[in-house]
């Protein structure tokens, strides 16, 4: 039988994040989210039907590099410091 997965408690920050075409901000399905220097992997997160994912980072003081990752689009590169919870709009470029 498995452990119950503990539910988001205060020291973690959550982001949630919506990534659009740069020439009418439709929604991109499926972009590969690569969390630090190793790329894309199966278990990285990936955009909705939206165009929205969520990443969870402990509350620390640490920078953390995004990558945005879809065939057809350039790979665009963010770093962000999640000392809270925040929104960010990006726009991929073909």
């Amino acid at each position: 039988m498995g452990v119950p997965v503990p539910g988001l408690a205060d020291p973690h920050r959550r982001g949630r994040h919506r990534l659009g075409l740069r020439r009418n901000g439709a929604p991109l399905t499926g972009v590969c989210i690569a969390i630090g220097p190793n790329g894309c992997q199966e278990h990285s997160p990936r955009t909705d039907a939206r165009g929205v994912y969520y990443a969870d980072f402990p509350a620390a003081s640490v920078e953390y590099d995004l990558h945005f990752d879809l065939d057809g689009f350039k790979e665009f590169s963010q770093r962000i410091r999640p000392t809270q919870n925040q929104v960010l709009n990006i726009v991929l470029a073909r």
